[in-house]
Parts: structure tokens; C-alpha cells; sequence
């Protein structure tokens, strides 16, 4: 054998080692043999949708760098450095913050320009690249986790992330979250409408949305929400890393990632995820700073855990009870006890205000120059959530009732899910008090830790009990939950750790089924393209195709006033809102005005030229006003008004069931 080659080896000599002309020839006889199948092959099945999931990819991808480079140079400016917590995702986190400012800063004035958008997000990848590439081995191995964990953290993020490519029918995305940063993008300025509540909250996320829908379809939103998770669940993991010594990292990142509300609002354009995200960079920061963890000057930190907060109740006004305020009485409770001079102390205390003024301030500014009260419309009988001074007093007229709704509460919802993506799953609970247990004893930072995860809970008891305003306690309590079976497994050998972790990975098995719903396996189908996606969107958000008429036939300085709609997005003309808890625009011309004729006239004035109705929707909003039906505030006299402004004044020029769309006629005996 010595001195001969193996046939199959001289086969590779000839064609591996040989010539360059014929290993040329050869690649460029696959390649064309390859693209003669290929074309052939998409007759039967297109390649969009493979195309559309790494536009996406690519989109992540894009923005992750955007994200560090613009966090990069506020962590510069600060001066701030940090040994524990990993400067990575603070930078994320902080460039988030950083792009959210810039958007609304261009909208105050103006400017909310797509290609001024897209020119923002460029640059900032390019700079965020360089710096990738010069900080990229001290961080780039992942935390250490369990197999099991690894794999219920890797199906609970790609399933959602499946169903992102595909729109979600999620009525506040249609409503608010997206349609808002849509109407924005359209006016280049955050606009307000004066019948619409739900445009006066604040939008942290909306301004993020704004750079997805700025040259992307609707799914590019919906990817920044996943990603927001997936910072989220970063944070998660480094808290509970801080906590357990290094370890329980991977537990916690598979306990919030694997979270029913998590996987369920991961796959929409929403803000909770957003509010979590900010609030474990925040809690991070604060539990590194107590364990002098963080190499810098103390109020530098805090100035970021406050900027952090005012961010996170930025994205959900509710995180201001469930967030902000814990940290900043813990702040407070923790610089009452220090035994340094009061001008350190003052000056931690005071960094943390101004953060979270920095960040959040801005809201109340533009809502007290649009409205006039800077909290509208969260004080008096807010129509947003239940949540408003009037309907808190009336519920805590029975106290009985009212302390049993808030007790229920502190059951974490696991019993009673309420809401879209309402469900947290049966782990949580049941953690509660092994983190007690095996942390309360450990040190400042994890009794501190805990006693905010405590008031989160307890503010979160006061407000409606939906599982998704909890998410930005939960990330917490998922750490410390991580931080406590690392703890405990450690401990254990042999069947006892094996008896423990199954019990584990089937609690996690069955969370993960909580979140499975016949929509977003549809989504998932429209991505993968089983099922048609014009036709799910058609099935799914009943005003779809009046949109489309609207885009295609409307003229492009026309004015839809929605009847019986509050969710504008995809409707690509100006829009005349209002949402659904408010008494009807056309009910209080019909009540005002003197005639039908008058009604159109003032329609006309504020440049109104078409009406969309939803019939459907005019149904479930008199339900659930409790309405015999949509116009059922209206005396006789302003009835038989309303009636012969819809008979006369109303030309339909499009119906696709329970939707209709109609030219104003405000003359009808001259067709105008």
C-alpha cells in the first residue's frame, strides 16, 4: 500500500489540486445547474417568504448595530464603566434610549422625515459596527446555562419570532402603538387628535416603531418588540448572575423567556416588553452599584438607572407605580442609611430624578402644549385602561369588593388571566417563595432586589390585573427565581437534582404550552408560507380592504372621518379620530347642529371628504358602553337629524360586509 493513493484520494488530487481552470469549471457548472433548478423550482414554491425572514434577520441585525453605536457615546459622555454587568447590553439599551430621543426630537420640530430616519439608523449602525468589531471577544461567550434551559430559552424565542413576519391583528397595535408612529411618519411631527386619548400616552416605543415603519412593512415594528424581549431576557440573566454568584443565568433567561405573556406579545408591536427591557438594564445598574460592582462616580450610575426608569415608564405609563417608584424609595431608603456626607448622598438622589425627568419629561411637556394638562388623560375619568381618579374613588366605595380585587392581585394572576397575552404561567407563583428563602439571607443587593419585586407586585394589584402590565416585574422575579434553583441545584447531587430539574423543564414545557393559540400558528403558517397572507389579513382585521380602497381610490388630499373605527393604521390618508369610549362625533352634530345640511357642512369645514362606518365594530362598542346601540346617547330630534345626514349626505362608494366607505355630499342637490 505504501507509495499508491486510495482511488477516491486521486480523484481529489486530480480535481481538488489540480489546475485552477478546471476547479473554476466546475463551480461554474454547479452554479448554473443550481439557478436552472431554482428557477424552476419557485413555480412551485416562491422563495418570498424565505426572503422576507432574512430581510428581517438582516433588519435585527441592522438596528442591534444602530442601537450600539448611538448607546456607545452616551455611555462615553458618562464616563461609565462597569466590571459585572455586561457593557453590551447597557449600550443596547442605552442606544435604544438614545434613537427614541433623537425621533422624538426631529418630530417636536417637524421633522420626522423617513429619509432623515433611515440616514439616523445608518450612520449609527456603521458607528455601531466599528465599535462591535473592536469589543467583540470580552463578551462574545454566551452566559452558562443547563441544556434544558438553553432549549426552552432557544423554542421560546423562535417561535414568537416566526410569527413576527407575519402582521398581528392586536387591536392596540391597530389602535395606538402603530397607527400613531404611522399618522407621525405621515405629518412628520407627533400629532395628537383631540378625540383620541390613547395619542396622548407616552410612546417610547412608538418612536422606535417610527424607524421600522420609515421604509419597512409593518413586521419590521413587530421585530423591534422581539428584540426588546431579547434584551429583556439578557437582563434577566445578568441580574440573576450578580445574585448567584455567576450562576442560575440560564434558568432565569428560560424562565421570562418561556413566560405565555412574553412568547404571546414577543410576536406583536406592543410596549410591554419594551418596559421590561428598560427596567432590568435599570435594576442591573442599581444592583451593580450596590455591590460596588461598577467603577465610576456613584451619581453617573445612577443618573443611568433614573434615565432607564423614565424610559421604561415611557414605554407603559403604569411602570411609574410598578418601576420607578420602588427604585427611587429604595434609593431613598438606601441614602437615609449611608453613613456618607449629605452632599453624596443628595447628589445620588437627585442624578436619579433628573435621569428620569430627562427621559420621560419630554411627554409631559408635549401632552400639557397639545392639551393643557400635562397628564391627560390619567387624571379624572380616564378613558385608558380603567385607570383614572373618578373610577379608582367609585370602585373604593365597597371596600369589601375593592380589597378583594386587590388581594387577587398578589396571586400574580395565575389563576385569573385577564387580557390579550394575559396568561404568566403556573412558575412564578411558585417561586415566590424559594427566592425568599434562599436569598433574604444572602445580602443587601438580593433583599433589595426582592423588596422591589414586592412593591411591583403590590402597585400592580391597585391597577387592571393584566398579565402584560406585570412583564417589567416579572423579568425581575425571574432572576431571582434563576438566582434560587441555581442555588438549590447546587446543593443537590445525584436523583434529587435530576427529580428537580424535570420538575423544572415540565413546569417550563407546560408555560410554554399556555401561550399556544390558534392565531399565532396561523401567523406562523402565513410566514411559512401555508396559508395565504391577503386572506389572513382579510379574515383578521375586518377593515382591511376598506383600507386598500382607501390608498387605491381616495384622492390623496382626502379626509376619512372613522365611524365606529378608532384603529387607522394601513388606511394611507389623513384621518379624523376618535376612540371608542368617547361619545360619537356624529352624535354631537346631530345634537348641535340645525339640520343635516349644517351636520355636512361642518364635516366639510375640517376638510372631511369620506366616512368609513364598521357596522361590526358599532355593535361590540355599544356593548360595551352598555348602549342599546352605537348612537344611542341621541335624543329623537338629533336621531331623525343623524338619519337624514346618513340617507342624504353619505354617498357609499365601497361595502365589503359590515364596512362601508362613503363620499360626504354636502350639497345633495348639486351632487357636492
Amino acid at each position: 500500500m505504501s507509495g499508491t493513493r486510495p482511488g477516491c484520494l486521486r480523484y481529489y488530487r486530480v480535481v481538488g489540486e489540480g489546475n485552477g481552470r478546471r476547479r473554476s469549471l466546475a463551480a461554474a457548472i454547479f452554479i448554473v445547474s443550481v439557478g436552472l433548478v431554482l428557477f424552476r423550482y419557485q413555480r412551485l414554491h416562491p422563495p418570498e417568504n424565505l426572503a422576507v425572514l432574512a430581510a428581517c434577520c438582516a433588519w435585527i441585525a441592522i438596528f442591534t448595530l444602530a442601537c450600539l453605536g448611538s448607546g456607545v457615546w452616551v455611555v462615553r459622555w458618562l464616563g461609565w464603566q462597569s466590571r459585572a454587568p455586561r457593557e453590551p447590553l447597557v449600550v443596547a439599551a442605552a442606544g435604544a434610549g438614545t434613537l427614541a430621543a433623537l425621533a422624538f426630537a426631529l418630530g417636536a420640530v417637524g421633522l420626522l422625515f423617513r429619509p432623515l430616519l433611515l440616514a439616523v439608523v445608518l450612520i449609527s449602525a456603521g458607528t455601531g459596527a466599528v465599535w462591535l468589531a473592536r469589543n467583540l471577544p470580552p463578551w462574545l461567550p454566551l452566559w452558562p446555562s443547563p441544556g434544558v434551559a438553553r432549549i426552552a430559552m432557544t423554542v421560546a424565542l423562535v417561535l414568537p419570532a416566526l410569527a413576527v413576519v407575519t402582521p398581528a391583528p392586536f387591536y392596540d397595535q391597530l389602535n395606538y402603538h402603530l397607527a400613531m408612529p404611522y399618522r407621525w411618519l405621515r405629518s412628520a411631527a407627533l400629532v395628537t387628535f383631540p378625540r383620541h386619548d390613547y395619542s396622548f400616552l407616552p410612546a417610547s416605543m412608538g418612536l422606535l416603531y417610527s424607524y421600522a415603519l420609515a421604509a419597512l412593512p409593518v413586521w419590521a415594528a413587530q421585530a423591534l418588540h422581539w428584540w426588546m424581549g431579547l434584551l429583556a431576557v439578557g437582563g434577566a440573566a445578568r441580574i440573576s448572575a450578580l445574585l448567584a454568584d455567576g450562576t442560575g443565568s440560564g434558568w432565569a433567561a428560560a424562565i421570562f423567556a418561556a413566560t405565555p405573556a412574553v412568547m404571546m406579545t414577543a410576536a406583536l408591536a406592543a410596549s410591554d416588553l419594551g418596559a421590561a427591557a428598560f427596567t432590568a438594564v435599570a435594576w442591573l445598574l442599581a444592583l451593580g452599584a450596590m455591590g460596588h460592582a461598577i467603577t465610576t462616580k456613584p451619581w453617573r450610575t445612577w443618573l443611568l438607572v433614573g434615565a432607564f426608569s423614565g424610559l421604561a415608564v415611557g414605554c407603559k405609563a403604569t411602570a411609574a407605580v410598578t418601576v420607578a417608584a420602588p427604585l427611587g424609595l429604595l434609593l431613598v431608603l438606601r441614602v437615609a442609611r449611608n453613613r456618607e456626607g449629605w452632599r453624596v448622598r443628595s447628589a445620588r438622589l437627585a442624578a436619579f430624578a433628573l435621569g428620569a425627568m430627562v427621559t420621560f419629561a419630554p411627554w409631559l411637556v408635549r401632552t400639557w402644549v397639545a392639551w393643557g394638562n400635562p397628564l391627560h388623560p390619567f387624571l379624572g375619568e380616564s378613558r385608558v385602561a380603567g385607570v383614572g381618579t373618578v373610577t379608582g374613588i367609585a370602585a373604593a366605595q365597597n371596600v369589601t369588593s375593592w380589597l378583594a380585587g386587590r388581594l387577587s392581585g398578589l396571586s400574580l394572576g395565575t389563576f385569573a388571566p385577564r387580557g390579550e397575552a394575559g396568561d404568566i404561567g403556573p412558575l412564578y407563583l411558585a417561586l415566590v417563595p424559594l427566592s425568599g428563602f434562599l436569598l433574604l439571607g444572602r445580602g443587601t443587593r438580593e433583599r433589595r432586589l426582592l423588596a422591589g419585586i414586592a412593591l411591583g407586585v403590590v402597585a400592580w394589584s391597585v391597577l387592571p390585573h393584566l398579565g402584560r402590565y406585570l412583564l417589567p416585574v416579572l423579568v425581575l422575579l425571574a432572576a431571582a427565581g434563576g438566582a434560587a434553583l441555581a442555588l438549590l441545584l447546587a446543593q443537590w447531587r445525584g436523583v434529587a437534582r435530576g427529580a428537580l430539574v424535570t420538575v423544572v423543564t415540565g413546569t417550563l414545557a407546560w408555560s410554554m404550552f399556555a401561550a399556544t393559540s390558534v392565531q399565532g400558528f396561523a401567523r406562523i403558517g402565513c410566514t411559512l408560507g401555508a396559508y395565504d397572507l391577503e386572506e389572513w389579513m382579510r379574515s383578521s382585521v375586518d377593515y382591511w380592504t376598506a383600507a386598500r380602497f382607501i390608498g387605491e381610490e381616495v384622492p390623496e388630499d382626502g379626509t376619512v372621518l372613522l365611524v365606529a373605527e378608532s384603529r387607522s393604521l394601513y388606511i394611507d390618508r389623513d384621518v379624523l379620530l376618535e376612540d371608542p369610549l368617547r361619545k360619537p362625533l356624529l352624535a354631537e352634530l346631530a345634537e348641535r347642529e340645525a339640520s343635516a345640511q349644517a351636520m355636512a357642512a361642518r364635516l366639510a369645514s375640517q376638510g372631511v371628504t369620506h366616512v368609513l362606518l364598521n357596522w361590526k365594530e358599532a355593535r361590540r362598542i355599544a356593548a360595551m358602553n352598555r348602549r342599546a346601540d352605537y348612537f344611542g346617547v341621541l335624543s329623537d330630534a338629533g336621531r331623525a337629524r343623524l338619519d337624514r345626514f346618513l340617507g342624504e349626505h353619505l354617498e357609499r362608494v365601497f361595502q365589503d360586509g359590515p364596512v362601508e366607505v362613503a363620499r360626504l355630499v354636502v350639497d345633495p342637490s348639486s351632487g357636492r
